[in-house]
């Protein structure tokens, strides 16, 4: 598992944590701000996976475009 992927899996847990114990609170205002502080754990989770699939995209960019440079100066030159 990616670094990035145990920050999403964590992002995720911190959200329903914030849920559970929203859920055991009397208090409107605390639980309003608990589960405020969970949608934005989803959020954070959200865009730290999308970057992860970007970056994951980009490598393979990256790597194919190493590979093509690599084969090309691989072979001799025949032009006269």
């Amino acid at each position: 598992m990616s670094v990035n992927r145990e920050a999403v899996a964590c992002y995720r847990l911190y959200a329903a944590n914030c849920v559970e114990l929203a859920e055991g609170l009397a208090d409107p205002d605390r639980r309003v701000f608990l589960l405020a502080m969970a949608r934005d754990w989803l959020k954070l989770a959200d865009q730290a996976e999308k970057e992860g699939e970007a970056g994951h995209d980009s490598a393979a960019t990256d790597a194919n475009s190493r590979h093509e440079q690599s084969a090309g100066s691989a072979t001799p030159d025949t032009a006269i």
